[in-house]
């Protein structure tokens, strides 16, 4: 079960990186509005 484990973990990663990507194109939209 560690491999599960491991993929979750490694799914929560992208998740997370992919919002931070989300939150700075969204804020420079915003600021060059």
């Amino acid at each position: 079960m560690h491999h599960m484990r491991f993929k979750w973990s490694y799914l929560a990663a992208i998740a997370v990186s992919l919002a931070l990507w989300a939150a700075i194109i969204l804020g420079v939209k915003h600021l060059l509005r």
